[in-house]
Order: C-alpha cells, then sequence, then structure tokens
C-alpha cells in the first residue's frame, strides 16, 4: 500500500511540474514600444528607467516582455495598429474606445541646475545669465520662459549629454533640463563630482509619465501590479542603479 501511495504521490508531482512548465512555455509575450531618450529609455542596451519599471510590472504578472524602438509619434499607432501592446510614455491621455492608459510610473521633472556657490532658483533670475537647455525647450515651456530666457544669455543644444560638465566647469550659470537626465549624464561623465555643490530647483510642476495600453484588462491588471511595485519601493532602486539618487527630494518629489 506504501509503495501505490508513493507512487501516486511521484505522479502528482511529475503532473505538477508538467503543468507548470507547460504555463512558463506558453506565457504571452507583450510588446513594449518607445523611443531612444536616456536615461528614461536606452536604445543601446535596451532598458532605461521607464523601460525596466514596466518590463519589471509586467514581468511580475508572468509576462514575457519583448522592446521595440521607434519614435514617440509612431508608438502610438504600433499600439492601435495591434503590432505591439504597449507604449511608453506618454502623458496627458484620458482613455478612448481604443486606448487605455496606466496610472502614472514616474514624474518627468523639468529643473533648473546650478552650482551652489551661483544660486539660481527660478526663471526670473536669468537675467544677464548663462542659460543652457535641451533643443525645442522655449516651445515646450511657453510665453513666460521664452520672455524669461529672451533676457538672458540662452542657447539650446540637442546633445544633453554634455550639458553637466558645461556646469560643473562653469561653461554656464544653469541648466534647464529634466532631473533624471542630467543627473544621469553628470553620474556617467563626472561620478566623483560632490554633488552637495549642485543646487536645483523646479522650473515648472512635473509631469506624470504613463503607459498606453490596447487592452483595458491588461492595463487593469498593470496598475494593480505597479501599485504594490511602487509601494515595495522597487521603483526607486531602478531609478538609482541609473543616476545614483533614489528619487527629487522636498518640491522636486516625484512620487
Amino acid at each position: 500500500m506504501r509503495g501505490l501511495f508513493d507512487q501516486l504521490v511521484l505522479k502528482g508531482i511529475v503532473i505538477l511540474s508538467i503543468a507548470m512548465l507547460s504555463h512558463v512555455s506558453y506565457a504571452k509575450t507583450l510588446v513594449i514600444v518607445t523611443d531612444d531618450g536616456p536615461p528614461h529609455m536606452i536604445k543601446a542596451t535596451n532598458n532605461g528607467i521607464d523601460i525596466d519599471i514596466t518590463r519589471s510590472v509586467l514581468t511580475s504578472l508572468g509576462y514575457k516582455v519583448n522592446v521595440m524602438f521607434a519614435p514617440l509619434h509612431r508608438s502610438k499607432q504600433l499600439v492601435l495598429d495591434g503590432k505591439a501592446d504597449i507604449f511608453i510614455p506618454t502623458f496627458f491621455a484620458q482613455d478612448t474606445d481604443a486606448l487605455f492608459y496606466s496610472d502614472g510610473f514616474i514624474r518627468y521633472q523639468p529643473t533648473i541646475f546650478s552650482l551652489t556657490a551661483n544660486v539660481i532658483s527660478t526663471a526670473d533670475e536669468f537675467h544677464s545669465k548663462r542659460i543652457v537647455s535641451f533643443q525645442g525647450a522655449t516651445g515646450y515651456f511657453g510665453d513666460a520662459y521664452k520672455t524669461s530666457v529672451d533676457k538672458a544669455d540662452y542657447k539650446e543644444h540637442h546633445d544633453m549629454s554634455m550639458m553637466p560638465t558645461m556646469l560643473v566647469r562653469q561653461r554656464v550659470d544653469a541648466i534647464v533640463l529634466d532631473y533624471y537626465i542630467f543627473h544621469y549624464y553628470l553620474k556617467n561623465n563626472h561620478p566623483n563630482f560632490d554633488l552637495s555643490n549642485i543646487h536645483a530647483a523646479p522650473l515648472v510642476n512635473g509631469v506624470t509619465a504613463h503607459a498606453g495600453f490596447n487592452d483595458k484588462l491588461l492595463r487593469d491588471e498593470f496598475n494593480q501590479a505597479l501599485g504594490l511595485f511602487k509601494k515595495a519601493k522597487s521603483d526607486l532602486k531602478i531609478i538609482e542603479g541609473y543616476i545614483g539618487l533614489t528619487e527629487p527630494k522636498g518640491a522636486l518629489g516625484t512620487r
């Protein structure tokens, strides 16, 4: 009788193992589509803050995840056409009959960076100062910003990777850039720079990034898992890996 019992137990274990392997083997593969924009999305290494957060949440739900890259204006259409499942990031969007948007997973924060020896906290202080920002900033931040930079020695550059270096070497008085982008390139290019020498102030309120889905049930499932992911502060661990800090503090807080 004992031998028969052992055989039945063994048979049950084998059946359970096969079932589990089958589940893993046939786990649905989802496609995230995004653009290249370090450190949020990095095409060269197929990762980035936004990608890692989104992918980690989906992986925790048992999905396999592939990432493809396309210009942001095409990403939305690829999801609408069913050629991808999720596009990131997206901003200021509401659900439609065809697209469903997640809760926010990070907040992009336009920030004024200056040295503590020459603090600049608001755009009103740009007068006669050397200010640098990313290409298209005047159109993005609106009329009040344009009025402020018109009074400054102001330039916009396409290459954001060198902007922290310009500030560190005092070639400019202030940099206007996303908090994460600035610290990513500062960490990569000047890993030993004392961060206590950097002053950061919000230029405007940040904008929350969301993921866009073509499946409402998947979006709802994602939101539930995202809440748990952020409660465990797993998103902060990802952020720290890219910029050496967990998140902006005080008025720059992103959660």
